[in-house]
């Protein structure tokens, strides 16, 4: 076989086998738990895009104009935190100005500074200035598109894997003007750094807003317009065709069982408290006094104890006597007939003087 058809036929097995293309965007995925309004993070090449064609959702705008592929592979700025893991973005580009609306002469992008503000307090205009992080050249944020993306579609500007999209965010100030800029409502939703870096970013329901008071009207006049739309809500509920489900006769409801709850956990209580309070009464009487039957009964029990503990050392006082009064009686005969001899005999001496010396007043010898 010639070597030209090999090498041919090598090359072809090899397409077989790997895909056409294989390559994906190194940057960290983006949480949503660490996204908030003002991050700026990295939206990769169309060809990763999952989700489909990416349009501009701005009302009476260019109608739902795609976006170009030269919008790919380019940082991009959340503007809003949408349910269901969908955030709404700007375009950021290098490219300072392409052209000007001649009909109203806007600008079509703001600059992002590299300087901090001089005033931070004061209302920033005419540019967006950073709170965390830099953009890597001169970036503008272009002001004529919104478009809609799948949160997990985006990536870290930076490619450490340590990498959070809040690595790069405007300030509070310029997030307000620019969300004034593309009038947006509910922008008020901001969720400071410190708790994204704590992971509490996401989506945050608008807060409530306050109905205005007109002038002449009374104060609580919106608050009976409220009370009256609620109530015509409740009756458009009640005429409604939809048969209520019936509850069987046998089965208690939920609020006869929680008042028979109440009710027992009262009279358990109560009884509790009564108990108690006769004790704590019971404590501060003190004992009962004790009646002339009970005194006179621990008299005689008294006088019978010790009587019988009289009487009981009296007998062992007789049998100690009696005892000793032999020992004696049988040391003085042994003495008498001098059954002991040497050291044993002048013992039984002593031994006998000694026990007439301590029971003297008991034994009587004959």
């Amino acid at each position: 076989m010639p070597r030209t058809q090999r090498r041919q036929e090598r090359q072809a097995t090899l397409s077989d086998v790997l895909p056409s293309n294989t390559w994906r965007d190194p940057r960290p995925e983006v949480r949503i738990e660490h996204l908030g309004e003002g991050c700026i993070v990295w939206l990769p090449a169309k060809d990763e895009n999952e989700t489909g064609t990416i349009t501009c959702i701005r009302d009476s705008c260019c109608s739902n104009r795609e976006l170009t592929k030269e919008g790919y592979n380019h940082p991009v700025l959340v503007l809003k935190i949408k349910q269901d893991g969908i955030c709404s973005f700007a375009q950021v580009t290098s490219k300072q100005r392409e052209s000007r609306n001649r009909r109203d002469r806007r600008i079509d992008r703001l600059i992002i500074s590299h300087n901090p503000p001089t005033d931070l307090e004061a209302a920033l205009t005419g540019a967006l200035y950073l709170e965390k992080g830099r953009m890597n050249r001169q970036s503008y944020v272009r002001t004529d598109h919104i478009f809609d993306i799948q949160v997990a579609q985006l990536r870290t500007c930076s490619f450490p894997l340590e990498s959070k999209p809040f690595d790069t965010r405007l300030r509070r100030q310029s997030y307000k003007y620019l969300a004034q800029t593309f009038d947006l409502h509910e922008y008020g939703s901001w969720v400071p750094t410190a708790l994204l870096i704590k992971a509490c970013g996401g989506y945050k329901p608008p807060l409530p807003q306050a109905v205005p008071v007109h002038q002449g009207t009374s104060p609580t006049a919106g608050v009976r317009e409220r009370l009256a739309a609620e109530r015509n809500a409740r009756a458009l509920v009640g005429n409604r065709t939809t048969p209520t489900p019936q509850l069987n006769a046998q089965t208690p409801l939920l609020s006869s069982i929680i008042s028979s709850w109440q009710v027992d956990r009262t009279r358990r209580r109560k009884e509790w408290n009564g108990t108690a309070r006769r004790d704590l009464e019971a404590n501060r009487r003190g004992p009962p006094p004790n009646n002339g039957t009970g005194s006179l009964l621990l008299q005689l029990g008294y006088l019978l104890g010790f009587a019988g503990i009289g009487i009981i050392g009296y007998l062992a006082a007789r049998a100690l006597s009696k005892g000793s009064r032999s020992l004696v009686r049988g040391l003085t005969r042994a003495h008498a007939t001098s059954s002991y001899t040497g050291l044993a005999g002048p013992m039984v001496l002593s031994a006998t003087a000694v026990i007439r010396s301590v029971y003297s007043e008991y034994i009587t010898t004959d």
